[in-house]
């Protein structure tokens, strides 16, 4: 019976022992995965802390370039209006053009009317000065005649005196 007891208290002891290995390999195992999970953890903590901040610095960028974008917005928009304005310029100056060409050919038509004007007034003039001529020697004639009928005048005169005279 002792031997039982004995056999029995080493059976027991080999299971506590087996059963102790057991514990101390199952704990060994839990603690492992514990700290994998915790090693994991800490991981995906500092890759959100990272990530927290990429996206701060990229929201801060974003703004950034919102800001630069508008102005650059604001700069065309301002580009733009100078070359409305620019465009509405070319346009008056290309109205003006016109109307300078329409002057100048109005211009051009006055000259050659002018012109042919001069060349008419010449022509008059030289017209005017032939008949002052003519009126010069008219106005000679004229009284040469005067002075010619006077002289016959009084010769007539004097032969009517003689003729009474001699009656």
């Amino acid at each position: 019976a002792m031997h039982r007891a004995t056999m029995g208290q080493q059976i027991d002891d080999a299971v506590r022992s087996m059963l102790g290995r057991r514990e101390g390999e199952l704990k060994a195992h839990v603690d492992n995965a514990i700290q994998e999970v915790l090693a994991r953890h800490d991981k995906q903590t500092r890759s959100l802390e990272l990530w927290s901040q990429s996206h701060e610095r990229l929201t801060s960028l974003l703004e950034t370039c919102q800001e630069h974008c508008s102005s650059i917005v604001d700069r065309v928009n301002s580009l733009q209006r100078k070359i409305d304005d620019h465009d509405g310029s070319i346009e008056n100056v290309n109205v003006a053009h016109g109307e300078l060409a329409r002057t100048l050919s109005g211009v051009n038509d006055q000259w050659e009317q002018s012109a042919s004007l001069a060349t008419r007034l010449d022509r008059l003039q030289r017209r005017v000065d032939e008949q002052n001529a003519a009126i010069e020697v008219c106005t000679a004639t004229q009284r040469e005649l005067k002075l010619a009928s006077s002289r016959l005048e009084s010769g007539a005169s004097r032969a009517e005196a003689q003729q009474d005279d001699q009656q």
